[in-house]
């Protein structure tokens, strides 16, 4: 938690000293609102592109130290966990 709020003080700092200086008087709103855009398109596609591959890679959403997690259904299984791991979470081999 201290390293979070260090963190967020010199963020805090940072923009307060922008604000002082008028950095941002150069920038124009719409220029501004087309970062914003581009920001959240590139997060949502980053989101989309790692949850595609982690389908087909056949990871499952469970978490595997909650009760009743069962391991993907495929090689992935093996390469992931050992084999005796494997049967502990009810791994199914291709």
């Amino acid at each position: 938690m201290f390293d979070k709020t260090i963190v967020l003080l010199i963020v805090y700092k940072s923009f307060a000293e922008s604000f002082e200086k008028n950095v941002f008087s150069s920038v124009r709103v719409f220029d501004l609102l087309l970062i914003a855009v581009a920001v959240v398109l590139l997060f949502y596609g980053i989101y989309v592109i790692i949850g595609w591959i982690a389908r087909r890679l056949g990871f499952n959403r469970k978490i595997p130290s909650l009760p009743g997690f069962v391991a993907p259904r495929n090689r992935w299984c093996m390469a992931l966990f050992s084999p005796k791991c494997c049967s502990r979470l009810r791994c199914l081999q291709d």
